[in-house]
């Protein structure tokens, strides 16, 4: 029989096509996952992947089934959450923490669309780096975080990842490669480079660097700075070309373009997901983690999905 955990763990296999990343996203071993996705195929009678040595890839029905699974899982949760608002007072808070990175379009999104849906709670918001909201989701201080994968330490903590992201190249406005349609890493091997720090975004900071050692230079890192306003303003006084997240696309400058990274996505992504503790069953997490499936979906299904 169709169950919650066969839906999620295709999801995670279908998101990631990687059987070992969908295995850690989901703290399982990967034979057991293998297992169960063979269970899956043979429940259904029909093949979801096609599998080869090095690759895995969706079916033209592993791609149907995806979205369906999808729509299982939204209302796995909105079923969870309406059983326990007969019984709850559905008033109450949700503490929510973000990523500055996400502060300009998934955060406000989620937010937006759970107040339309439940304006009887209070969302408390709190900007935290990851591996912080990691922290204060074991210590109670955070209900639910809005962050990157992969955590430090995800010990006591269940994530739904629900978008992959990654870099884009900021650049001063008459810069060379500004009628690029497509920038290479290795085009960068003589620019000066402003990069998140590595102190407050590790993760951020050593993908970038492995990437440019790996397309065979060493980057010439000009500037390490804390806020995206001031990756921006550097890049706007034409002293650097930054590397940063695409979710930041919306952030207008007239002195700086963007312009899409050619590097191979698996390993230049950025994750964005939910994190909450394992053990919270709580009628407010609920809710939001369902509008929140909800909303991915209608966002991935097109412009036509949100009118």
């Amino acid at each position: 029989m169709l169950n919650g955990r066969l839906v999620r763990q295709f999801i995670a296999v279908a998101e990631e096509l990687n059987f070992r990343k969908a295995a850690e996203r989901l703290h399982m071993a990967q034979s057991p996952l293998s297992q169960a996705i063979k269970s899956l195929e043979g429940l259904l009678g029909v093949e979801l992947l096609m599998r080869t040595n090095r690759t895995v890839a969706l079916t033209p029905a592993g791609r149907e089934f995806l979205g369906q699974a999808r729509l299982l899982q939204q209302q796995e949760l909105l079923a969870i959450a309406a059983t326990r608002s007969a019984v709850a007072d559905p008033a109450g808070r949700l503490t929510l923490g973000y990523i500055g990175s996400l502060a300009y379009d998934l955060m406000p999104q989620l937010v937006a669309a759970h107040q339309l849906r439940h304006p009887q709670v209070h969302v408390d918001l709190l900007e935290m780096r990851s591996n912080e909201q990691a922290e204060a989701l074991r210590s109670g201080r955070l209900d639910v975080g809005l962050l990157r994968l992969p955590l430090e330490n995800a010990d006591g903590l269940a994530t739904r990842m629900l978008r992959r992201d990654h870099f884009m190249v900021a650049l001063p406005l008459g810069h060379r490669l500004v009628d690029a349609e497509v920038i290479d890493l290795a085009d960068l091997r003589s620019e000066k480079l402003a990069l998140f720090s590595r102190h407050r975004v590790p993760s951020m900071f050593m993908k970038v660097m492995t990437a440019c050692i790996d397309a065979g230079f060493h980057p010439n890192l000009a500037y390490e700075v804390q806020e995206i306003a001031s990756a921006i303003g550097v890049v706007a006084s034409g002293q650097a070309v930054a590397l940063i997240p695409s979710s930041l696309e919306s952030l207008v400058h007239p002195l700086v373009v963007y312009r899409p990274l050619a590097y191979p996505a698996s390993e230049m992504a950025l994750d964005a997901a939910l994190a909450w503790r394992e053990s919270d069953r709580g009628l407010a997490l609920q809710s939001f983690l369902g509008v929140a499936v909800g909303e991915m979906t209608r966002l991935s299904q097109g412009p036509a999905a949100r009118h």
